[in-house]
């Protein structure tokens, strides 16, 4: 597939688009930055607790350490429903 000028413009946009709409949680999120556990979902971290993410990968799953050990791995759904930035 060739992409013509008009094909790049469009990306492009949408690109800059999608970075300032605030339409997605991943668009805020980084490697390094700490999320805090907003609600009780039956895992064996209390609200409150604090996590650092060190991964994002291509499907914007999001693996964290938490601050009192352990990893763990949350699609984009439960990042924006059960965290938020700190």
């Amino acid at each position: 597939m060739t992409l013509t000028a008009e094909r790049i413009i469009m990306i492009r946009l949408y690109v800059t688009a999608s970075k300032y709409t605030g339409a997605s949680i991943m668009d805020r999120i980084d490697v390094g930055m700490k999320l805090k556990f907003t609600q009780d979902v039956g895992k064996d971290k209390p609200v409150g607790t604090i996590a650092t993410v060190v991964y994002i990968d291509d499907f914007d799953q999001v693996f964290v350490e938490w601050t009192d050990g352990g990893q763990d791995s949350f699609d984009e759904f439960h990042i924006s429903k059960y965290f938020e930035v700190i």
